[in-house]
């Protein structure tokens, strides 16, 4: 038995507190950055001259009015923070690959925890690294952030379901916490909004939240309490609560019907929501988790095809293996990437099997990135042309056939239809005559079906155009 997880889509730790930033005074400019000659402006000296109030800084945001000079776009910038404890390359964002005028905004957090009471020493380093290019560099404006008095709980995971409407919620300890504050909310619903689906204070890091909804999207909201008052800043994860599909165990197959060709008894699959069965590793294509079962069982002459399409989803991709045995002692039978005519879905063509067995079929999307709808399909042209030959004594010749496709019955036939590999009709005629000559002579070479109706029976047979 696989265990079951919620799929969750994006993480964003965030704080919902005030933090007490210090903001050094903004350095109106323009600056002058060429390439080949970095600028380095002191913001504070080792005695602490500005005074900035002592405490343990961690983090620090830097915005600037950037514009170009000489042939240099926003992206080619850099900016470094140098303190005793060493040199931080901040992240940037605002830039483009362009000359345009923006606002970049650098973050980053120090090597060490920066104390200006026993060294204020801090440089910012501004860099220009296209060859030749120079920029203008405009209000700077330099903020550091303290550690908070309580830490922030990290890595929060909405991992594991136990109901059809409860999911697991976990998170990293934060040092010097004896306890957490967290709470569920619809996405886009602030923290703290009355009504919240469910909410409470734990002294562990993992709860069971409640009243989940399947196909939701969610927030997790947890904040740390580090007692006497002090409480560390919520901290936050987007999340969907998604429920697997009914086939997401090996052993809970959805059973399909064998027809004629393709489109006679598809069923649309899904893999929202589907996690790995565990069951032995797949032999061909690219497996990343989340696949789908399905059975069928082999008709009377040994022979199935088996196959997925595109069903107008963003799925455009799947590997299919078929086994034989039992879930957790199958055997391969055969596995396929992308035999389908549509194009880069499924097919397997089985012959020769044993009239009754029952085969196991696992599906997945290639690689794993996408989860969507598809459509999957048995089929067998022998299964229901048996049943116009005995009763209505339904032929036809020759196949394979190059023009005209000759067939006859006891009784009229009533209409005759051309259908491809892919299920689509491409020609109908209605005979009404027992014997009569199909024409497809305007038809490309390859495989197709055709479908028979005399009286109130009706059968499809393959046939193979020269």
């Amino acid at each position: 038995m696989k265990k079951i997880t919620l799929v969750f889509f994006i993480a964003v730790l965030s704080s919902f507190n005030a933090l007490a930033q210090f903001n050094f005074t903004p350095i109106a400019g323009p600056t002058n950055v060429a390439e080949g000659a970095p600028v380095t402006i002191n913001m504070n000296d080792l005695a602490n001259g500005l005074p900035v109030p002592a405490d343990t800084y961690i983090d620090f945001t830097i915005t600037v009015d950037w514009a170009d000079d000489v042939n240099a776009y926003s992206n080619e910038s850099s900016l470094d923070v140098v303190t005793t404890a060493g040199t931080v390359t901040a992240a940037i964002a605002g830039a483009a690959g362009s000359g345009a005028s923006t606002m970049l905004t650098f973050t980053g957090s120090f090597t060490a925890p920066y104390d200006p009471s026993v060294d204020g020493f801090f440089d910012i380093i501004l860099s220009q690294s296209w060859t030749g290019s120079s920029a203008n560099w405009s209000n700077i404006t330099v903020s550091i952030t303290p550690a908070p008095a309580c830490p922030d709980p990290t890595v929060l995971i909405a991992n594991n379901f136990v109901g059809p409407d409860m999911g697991d919620m976990s998170w990293t300890a934060a040092a010097g916490a004896t306890g957490y504050n967290w709470e569920i909310q619809p996405q886009g619903i602030a923290q703290g909004t009355a009504g919240a689906l469910d909410s409470g204070t734990t002294a562990g890091v993992m709860v069971t939240a409640s009243n989940l909804v399947d196909v939701t999207d969610y927030t997790l909201y947890v904040q740390s309490d580090c007692g006497g008052g002090n409480l560390g800043f919520y901290q936050s994860l987007d999340f969907s609560f998604n429920l697997p599909p009914v086939n997401n165990d090996c052993a809970t197959p959805v059973v399909l019907t064998a027809g004629g060709v393709f489109a006679t008894n598809s069923v649309v699959g899904t893999n929202v929501g589907a996690t790995d069965s565990g069951e032995l590793a797949t032999t061909c294509s690219s497996y990343g988790g989340g696949d789908v079962w399905y059975s069928i069982i082999v008709p009377a002459d040994g022979n199935i095809d088996i196959e997925t399409n595109n069903n107008g989803s963003s799925m455009t991709d799947t590997g299919m293996e078929v086994y034989s045995g039992s879930c957790g002692s199958l055997v391969s039978v055969e596995c396929d990437d992308d035999d389908s005519a549509d194009g880069f879905f499924s097919l397997i063509s089985l012959t020769g099997r044993t009239p009754g067995e029952v085969l196991l079929i696992r599906v997945w999307e290639y690689g794993g990135d996408t989860e969507d709808t598809f459509q999957v399909s048995a089929f067998n042209a022998s299964l229901s042309i048996e049943d116009l030959r005995f009763t209505e004594g339904f032929t036809m010749f020759p196949n394979p056939v190059e023009n005209k496709l000759t067939v006859s019955a006891k009784n009229e036939i009533k209409e005759l239809s051309v259908v491809n590999i892919l299920g689509q009709t491409i020609k109908t005629v209605t005979p009404n005559n027992r014997d009569y000559q199909l024409d497809i002579s305007n038809l490309t070479s390859g495989i197709y079906f055709v479908k028979a109706r005399v009286n109130n029976s009706e059968g499809t047979f393959r046939i193979v155009k020269k």
